[in-house]
């Protein structure tokens, strides 16, 4: 988490890619760091959607529970990758699978800190990775397409000495408010 923070903090504009499958909890804290670090740029990585149709009451093909929430905290949607930043932060997507553009933009970068609980192929490109729990061994909560707050509790526990995403994001702002004299939120 200090290395991470000695990455991000003198940094120029950085863009902040994350998935729509996050908590709530870790999007509010992503959206802290890029705040810290004076970005503005919060982007939600859309993966695509599944070849069927809602049917409106049990399937549907919005298959991340936490859209709605991103775009509450005032994230949008991206289908490539920002311009004008030297730095990312993504958090628990994978754009480099999405196409050579994006992993084009990812080997020009800085500097890439990438928070997920699988090896994926933006992984291979992070100067700074931290691994965090699977959304199986994590609680929170999400915002649902109809606009409703739903919580859910870890299935299991972590393995080892992984921790929840927002435990690692928590300690990124803790770092990065001491950097910058601020407090940090307890």
């Amino acid at each position: 988490v200090q290395y991470a923070a000695s990455l991000l903090k003198d940094a120029g504009p950085v863009a902040v890619i994350v998935s729509p499958e996050l908590s709530q909890e870790e999007a509010e804290l992503l959206k802290q760091v890029a705040g810290l670090l004076g970005s503005e740029g919060c982007l939600v990585f859309r993966c695509e959607k599944p070849a069927f149709d809602d049917d409106e009451l049990l399937i549907s093909s919005d298959r991340f529970p936490n859209q709605q929430g991103l775009q509450v905290l005032g994230m949008r949607s991206a289908d490539g990758p920002p311009v004008d930043c030297s730095l990312a932060i993504v958090a628990g997507c994978d754009p480099a699978a999405a196409g050579p553009q994006w992993a084009d933009w990812l080997e020009g970068l800085d500097g890439l800190l990438v928070l997920d609980s699988h090896k994926t192929v933006t992984a291979a490109y992070a100067d700074c990775l931290l691994a965090t729990a699977t959304h199986f061994e994590s609680g929170g909560t999400f915002i649902n397409k109809d606009g409703l707050r739903q919580s859910f509790e870890a299935a299991i526990p972590p393995p080892g000495d992984a921790v929840e995403g927002r435990v690692a994001l928590g300690w990124l702002v803790e770092e990065l408010g001491s950097a910058a004299g601020a407090s940090a939120p307890p």
